[in-house]
C-alpha cells in the first residue's frame, strides 16, 4: 500500500476540492469492495479516507476490519467507529447494517468534493446532534456554494445520505445485491465495472503512487524518512500538548 486515501483529498493538512471524476472512481472501488462484504452479510463500519488505502495503481483498497461484523441473523446495536462517520441509527442505537457503510460512502463523497466533513463539530456531542439531524434533501443544501457539481452526482450524494437506512441508496433492505442501485445510477454510466473487477484500470494519480513506491524501493541505506517520504508541512496546532 502507497498512502491512505485522505492524501489524495489534503493539500497542505487542509482538506481540498477532488475533481469529481476522480471522486467517482475512488467511490467506484469502494464500492466494489463493500459489495463483497455486504453480500457475504459483513458490515465494515471503518470506511473512513484515514483507513482506505491506495496501492500503486492508485486504486483504494479496505485494509481495516477490526470493527467488521457479521449481521447475517439481522442488526447490531454496538455504537463503534469515528464519529463524523457513524449513520443516525448507530448514535440513536435503533440497531444497524451494512446501510451504515453506505452513509459513510456518503460522508467521504461530501468530503472529496467540499473540502469540508459535513457533520463536524466542536465536539462529539455537537456532531451527533448534526448527523442526527440531518433531513432528506439537506445534502444538497449543505453543498451548495462549494464546488460546481453535476446534477447525478448530487443524486448520489442525497441517496447515500437518507437518515432512513430502509431507502438509503446500496443498502440491502433497497437491494438484496447490495450496490446495484448505485451501479447502474446514471452518474456511473462511465465505469467500466468489468475492468474495475479485474484489476484493469488505474486510478487518476497512479503516476504518483507508482513514482512513490520506486521511491521507497530504491531507497539506500543512509536515506531518512524525509529522503523518501515528503515531508508534512501541514497545520500542527491539533498536536500541541501531546
Amino acid at each position: 500500500m502507497c498512502r491512505p486515501l485522505i492524501a489524495v483529498m489534503q493539500n497542505n493538512g487542509a482538506l481540498s476540492a477532488v475533481k469529481e471524476q476522480d471522486a467517482k472512481f475512488y467511490m467506484a472501488c469502494i464500492m466494489l469492495a463493500l459489495e463483497n462484504l455486504h453480500h457475504n452479510k459483513i458490515v465494515c463500519r471503518a470506511i473512513t479516507p484515514d483507513y482506505i488505502m491506495l496501492n500503486e495503481r492508485d486504486v483504494p483498497v479496505l485494509t481495516d476490519f477490526r470493527l467488521a461484523k457479521n449481521v447475517q441473523s439481522g442488526k447490531t446495536f454496538t455504537m463503534c467507529g469515528v464519529p463524523e462517520f457513524l449513520a443516525p441509527e448507530q448514535v440513536t442505537a435503533k440497531g444497524h447494517g451494512v446501510g451504515v457503510d453506505c452513509w459513510a460512502l456518503g460522508v467521504i463523497l461530501f468530503e472529496m468534493l467540499a473540502a469540508e466533513e459535513p457533520f463536524g463539530g466542536q465536539n462529539e456531542t455537537a456532531t451527533y446532534g448534526a448527523i442526527t439531524s440531518h433531513k432528506m434533501g439537506n445534502a444538497k443544501n449543505m453543498y451548495k456554494g462549494k464546488t460546481d457539481l453535476s446534477p447525478e452526482c448530487a443524486e448520489v450524494l442525497e441517496g447515500l445520505l437518507d437518515p432512513d437506512q430502509d431507502t438509503r441508496f446500496g443498502s440491502t433492505e433497497v437491494d438484496p445485491e447490495g450496490m446495484h442501485i448505485l451501479r447502474d445510477h446514471a452518474w456511473f454510466k462511465a465505469i467500466d465495472w468489468e475492468k474495475l473487477q479485474n484489476a484493469k484500470e488505474n486510478g487518476p494519480q497512479a503516476e504518483t503512487s507508482l513514482a512513490l513506491v520506486e521511491k521507497i524501493v530504491n531507497a539506500g541505506p543512509d536515506d531518512t524518512v524525509n529522503d523518501v517520504v515528503e515531508k508534512y508541512d501541514g497545520d500542527d496546532d491539533w498536536f500541541g500538548g501531546f
